[in-house]
């Protein structure tokens, strides 16, 4: 059993070696895939009793390599966010679901081994799906639940700032993505709202996710 345990260990630093001598040859962009969980919530002066929901996070990505520090990376994700929280004995939650771009600027740090830490930050655009609130509440006669579509009163795009960091785990077949970000809301997503500027409008509803993704990409 110490054997095969031992065995294993050499086996993932070979590995990871091998991965190591396509980064010295400058291999630094690659292509892939990951997926998580968006912790997303409705911020601003009027979103007042809005509590985190946990929804899901997923897509794919370029990273684009400029020198072996610096890279630009396009994703394309489907980003579940909105809101819930409880007034008036009703228990509401906010579904909005937007197909979102994002286009960072990552740099990666200096590093000898086969993890490289790396630092992103960029816009992200989105553009709306869907969205709908469901309430439901209980009483006498029982739980009633009502769902209220909102496709007409939601923005059709909405514009974020995204900022985080995260690990490569460089093998020879794959790198194994991690990071963390979050994607801060720069205008109000109601429709009706009569934009004076980012970050500037008469009804103070912002998006704001923190997103955690892990993923599986291939050099080239």
């Amino acid at each position: 059993m110490k054997r095969s345990s031992v065995l294993l260990l050499v086996a993932i630093e070979v590995l990871m070696l091998s991965q190591q001598t396509d980064i010295a040859a400058g291999k630094t962009s690659s292509v892939g895939v990951k997926g998580g969980i968006n912790i997303a919530k409705l911020n601003g002066d009027d979103a007042e009793g809005a509590e985190s929901k946990t929804d899901f996070i997923g897509g794919v990505f370029v990273s684009i390599g400029i020198d072996r520090i610096v890279s630009l990376q396009p994703e394309i994700l489907l980003s579940r966010k909105g809101a819930q929280g409880t007034a008036f004995g009703y228990e509401g939650e906010v579904e909005l679901n937007y197909l979102e771009i994002p286009l960072l600027f990552k740099a990666s740090l200096p590093s000898d081994g086969a993890i490289i830490p790396h630092l992103f930050v960029g816009p992200a655009l989105s553009f709306s799906l869907s969205a709908r609130a469901t309430g439901k509440s209980s009483g006498f006669f029982g739980v009633s639940e009502q769902t209220v579509e909102l496709d007409d009163q939601v923005q059709d795009f909405d514009l974020g700032l995204v900022f985080g960091g995260g690990l490569n785990f460089n093998f020879v077949s794959a790198i194994i993505v991690v990071d963390g970000r979050y994607n801060l809301g720069l205008k109000s997503i109601d429709a009706e709202s009569k934009s004076l500027g980012i970050g500037e409008s008469d009804f103070d509803l912002k998006n704001g996710v923190f997103s955690i993704m892990i993923g599986a990409a291939a050099s080239f």
